[in-house]
């Protein structure tokens, strides 16, 4: 998964990547997070220190990486498949 994570990434920031406070790495144990045990996105929001939205983003991100990456069934959150 998470060499899947890092190719999308790669693939979307072809000229210069971003510096992000959450490591790849996390993005994905964060999403796991909320997919698993079904804590809010403000719990994970305060335990990473960004806000809310912040969570909100990755974890779309993440789970529509995965879904193109065919690494995940299905999604509540994240509805659209872009290849």
């Amino acid at each position: 998964m998470l060499e899947a994570l890092n190719a999308a990434y790669c693939k979307e920031h072809r000229r210069r990547p971003h510096f992000t406070k959450i490591t790849m790495q996390d993005k994905l144990v964060l999403t796991l997070l909320y997919r698993r045990e079904y804590r809010s996105m403000e719990n994970i929001a305060a335990e990473y220190g960004v806000s809310r939205d912040t969570i909100a983003d990755n974890i779309h991100w993440v789970e529509r990486a995965l879904l193109n990456a065919n690494l995940l069934q299905n999604s509540v959150t994240c509805v659209y498949k872009t290849n």
